[in-house]
């Protein structure tokens, strides 16, 4: 006894046959509808925006370790960096930032920094 399901043999056998034949007759559609039409497509402008200096890994990473020396926030070193034309997300400034510090402050401790030649950079 068996059989696919196209072929109409479970339609009308165990529970909930009512309930499924009164779902196939609300959900027949009385009228076939035209298709929506699409959406028309909102194309946004781009801002002119100012011209921006390609540099490569390395150079954006020295330039924010010798702004960090000089005892710069984050922020600072972020907009110095745009004042230049140097795309950075902050994110980045502020990672790169903080291995400096944490180098410096290592170095500090094991006494390899000549304190006072840092103290003359910083105040430049």
């Amino acid at each position: 006894m068996g059989g696919y399901d196209d072929q109409g043999l479970y339609d009308h056998a165990g529970p909930g046959a009512k309930r499924r034949r009164r779902l196939s007759v609300q959900n027949t559609p009385r009228e076939i509808s035209a298709p929506r039409p699409p959406r028309p497509r909102i194309v946004r402008e781009k801002l002119p925006s100012r011209e921006h200096r390609e540099i490569s890994g390395w150079e954006l990473k020295r330039k924010i370790w010798l702004l960090a020396l000089k005892g710069k926030s984050h922020r600072d070193i972020d907009e110095d960096l745009k004042r230049q034309g140097i795309r950075a997300t902050l994110i980045t400034v502020a990672g790169v930032r903080s291995q400096m510090l944490e180098t410096i402050k290592f170095l500090r401790e094991k006494k390899l920094i000549d304190e006072r030649r840092l103290e003359r950079y910083r105040a430049r």
